[in-house]
């Protein structure tokens, strides 16, 4: 049985999507056309399960009664994000650089109004694109107004300092994340994580590397291996590392550089003791033991 994984609004072909049939324990990946291909499977009905990252998931029963081939279309999700964004950051005092609690945080425009926690944090959610005039207000301090830029669907960081005396400041530090790499992880993992390697999509543009086996030649201990049954990429320990696409890990055969680079929104690469808990192998001498790579598209 050959299957064909769709667009459902431009019947454009889907690669990189996860097929799976649970009650056999099989799993498959579409390739560059969206084809994926069920072979030594016996007649009946079975339940398929379909997943790809920005698209619905599709779930049925598929019933196979001959060779032959069949399509599926898959709609595009819209994540309820899409057309706002918002502020997340942390007020400090100038001099000293410790965290200012109880700040009155303010968006002008968009009418919202919260205060800095104990560690001076704040976040201000559903807001409207543009630029927009964000004040700072603390007793003691002097009030801080600037403008700040927020773009859909993505997140504004800002580090606010504060003056006792009203004297002249320099710009907000402003630093534009990606919601979806906030969502899985990836800043809290390159905050806290010891060891390991991360990229951004504006890091890896700037490189202007064409496949993503490039980038991973960066990364101390990592070996790509480049063939005709396509990439392997091999850890310190001489074993080939586990590949997880958007928290699903791939299998063996599955082949990095047939994703193209302008998809991804970043990049992790992690080996021994530095491997996130939640992605280590299930023993010691487990899949991912020898290094995990960890690739997050754009959406």
């Amino acid at each position: 049985m050959v299957g064909t994984i769709v667009d459902d609004s431009r019947g454009a072909p889907l690669p990189n999507t996860v097929v799976t049939i649970p009650d056999l324990g099989r799993r498959w990946v579409t390739d560059s056309a969206g084809v994926f291909v069920i072979d030594s499977i016996s007649l009946g009905t079975y339940l398929m399960s379909i997943r790809r990252v920005g698209y619905e998931a599709a779930d049925g029963n598929f019933t196979v009664e001959r060779s032959g081939s069949f399509e599926v279309s898959l709609r595009r999700q819209l994540p309820d994000f899409s057309s706002r964004g918002r502020i997340v950051g942390t007020v400090i005092d100038r001099s000293t650089r410790q965290p200012v609690a109880g700040a009155v945080v303010n968006v002008v425009e968009a009418g919202r109004q919260v205060l800095t926690d104990e560690q001076g944090g704040f976040a201000i959610q559903e807001l409207p694109a543009g630029v927009l005039s964000l004040s700072v207000e603390m007793l003691g301090y002097a009030t801080r107004r600037e403008p700040i830029s927020v773009e859909a669907g993505h997140t504004t960081s800002a580090q606010i300092a504060l003056a006792v005396e009203p004297i002249e400041l320099g710009p907000i530090v402003v630093e534009v994340r990606s919601n979806y790499l906030e969502r899985v992880g990836f800043y809290r993992r390159a905050r806290h994580a010891e060891g390991g390697w991360r990229w951004t999509e504006e890091e890896i543009d700037r490189w202007g590397t064409v496949f993503l086996s490039d980038v991973l030649r960066r990364a101390p201990g990592v070996t790509v291996h480049r063939g005709f049954a396509g990439v392997r990429v091999i850890g310190r320990r001489g074993c080939r590392m586990t590949i997880y696409l958007d928290g699903i890990r791939m299998g063996r055969g599955f082949d990095l550089d047939e994703i193209p680079r302008s998809t991804v929104g970043g990049l992790e690469v992690y080996q021994g003791v530095a491997i996130p808990i939640e992605y280590r192998g299930f023993s010691s001498r487990g899949f991912s033991s020898c290094g995990v790579i960890l690739i997050w598209t754009r959406w």
